[in-house]
């Protein structure tokens, strides 16, 4: 293994144990309480763990974006023992007692060894926090060792009743979202970076947000679903835990989670990349692609009456994409009688906004809402 896989697989070498006394209970506390844990599935019945991820000796690693932990506990301070590693420091929303802002609370975990951070300091009660990585995988992996309180940890949150899986590029994991753009100037600050990147107001997210679901996400900026200049694409890649992951060493478990509806937003890349570099794309060769990625992935492992949205039109306005879409739902009408096809408003300028993704996000959340009452 070389590159991120070595980095990956050697991640458990690098963790930096950091003792912690666990504090002595109160008449307020229950007998034996709990007041550390390990992030990982030993632990499930006091976190809940969220994203396609993977396991090391000491806790979990989350590389896709809106991954992360969620955690209820008695007492006035979570702490968490984070690291973090790829291109950039890892910025995690941090949601509390119910927030759904992903803007109300932003913490950043450099790149690096472990190191204690302090999630959240609150008035002494019971809390819900959950953490949530605004990153995609090409960006950084955040792994999360052992969750520490001082008071007790009690049983995880129910975890939402909907479930959504979202393949898709950097459109879903909301690259530039933040950014400052001028549609009437027809300006772009043209600033991609870790500030203006946020997954968790991408459409696919805003679109979970409204029907109160769990959200995976897989896939990242730049990724194709067939034809790129990439050694891996979704299509070829989609058993490991991350797209740019070996699956060999890092293989996905698709018994472990079945979603309740499935959103594909892939294509964009297969088009641009097309135009600048020669791949051999052709819209037949995307639509067989589709096709065989609906027979191969979705219709064995979750099911051929699953609910499945094919979307377009953000971006590569007027390439044929849509088209390409409808054509794919023509040819699986009598596999896949949940399969459908959404074209979203074509954005202003460059990648979508957080009110294109909003928009968005909302006619998403019908369609899913409707196909789920049929």
């Amino acid at each position: 293994m070389k590159g991120r896989y070595r980095a990956a697989a050697l991640l458990a070498a690098a963790v930096m144990t950091v003792g912690l006394g666990a504090c002595a209970p109160s008449e307020q506390t229950p007998a034996g309480p709990v007041t550390q844990i390990a992030c990982t599935e030993a632990d499930a019945q006091y976190v809940n763990m969220y994203g396609r991820s993977y396991a090391y000796e000491e806790g979990t690693a989350f590389p896709n974006a809106a991954s992360g932990f969620e955690v209820r506990f008695y007492g006035t301070t979570l702490t968490a023992q984070l690291s973090a590693f790829g291109q950039w420091d890892a910025d995690l929303s941090v949601f509390v007692d119910g927030e759904r802002d992903s803007n109300a609370c932003v913490i950043t975990v450099e790149r690096g060894g472990f190191a204690e951070v302090a999630v959240a300091q609150l008035a002494e009660g019971e809390h819900t926090v959950r953490v949530l990585k605004r990153h995609d995988s090409l960006r950084n992996t955040l792994a999360c060792g052992t969750l520490t309180t001082d008071g007790y940890f009690l049983e995880a949150p129910e975890r939402p009743a909907i479930k959504i899986e979202a393949y898709g590029d950097s459109i879903t994991n909301g690259s530039g979202i933040l950014r400052e753009t001028d549609a009437q100037a027809h300006t772009d600050s043209g600033e991609y970076t870790a500030r203006t990147q946020n997954a968790l107001q991408a459409y696919a997210a805003v679109a979970a947000q409204q029907l109160d679901a769990e959200l995976r996400i897989y896939g990242r900026g730049g990724i194709a679903m067939a034809y790129s200049t990439d050694r891996n694409t979704v299509s070829s890649n989609y058993a490991a835990a991350a797209v740019d992951l070996d699956s060999a060493y890092f293989p996905y478990d698709y018994n472990s989670w079945t979603p309740d509806a499935v959103v594909i937003y892939l294509g964009t890349n297969d088009v641009l990349i097309s135009a600048q570099h020669d791949t051999g794309f052709t819209f037949d060769g995307l639509r067989a692609a589709f096709i065989n990625f609906l027979r191969t992935v979705i219709g064995p492992y979750y099911g051929r009456e699953t609910p499945v949205f094919l979307c377009s039109g953000m971006m590569v306005h007027d390439s044929g994409l849509a088209e390409c879409m409808q054509s794919v739902k023509t040819a699986l009408a009598g596999e896949f009688p949940a399969l459908e096809t959404l074209e979203f408003d074509a954005c202003a300028i460059g990648h979508p906004v957080v009110a294109e993704n909003e928009a968005a996000g909302e006619m998403l959340a019908r369609a899913i809402a409707e196909k789920m009452s049929d």
